[in-house]
């Protein structure tokens, strides 16, 4: 999920974009309606893709690849309470 994240906001990175206009001898400004259509897909199909992925772990949460950290969680107090309190 973290890497969708990183994949959606990197067509809007303002200093890798600037850099590489700089590079290509063109103006920041080149291309932006292409760079915001491009954001918004993928905006689009990462948000679809999360949704997708949220509406398998409701129907059955063991699917879930972080399942059983839920669980030493919810055990965490028991294991590692301190004596006396």
């Amino acid at each position: 999920m973290i890497l969708l994240g990183a994949v959606v906001g990197d067509s809007i990175n303002v200093f890798s974009t600037v850099i590489a206009s700089d590079a290509a001898q063109v103006t920041f400004a080149d291309g932006l309606i292409l760079r915001l259509i491009i954001l918004t897909l993928r905006w689009v199909v990462t948000l679809a893709f999360v949704m997708r992925y949220v509406a398998q772990l409701r129907a059955d949460p063991p699917k879930s690849l972080v399942y059983d950290k839920g669980r030493e969680r919810d055990t965490f107090p028991e294991r590692y309470a301190c004596p006396g309190r």
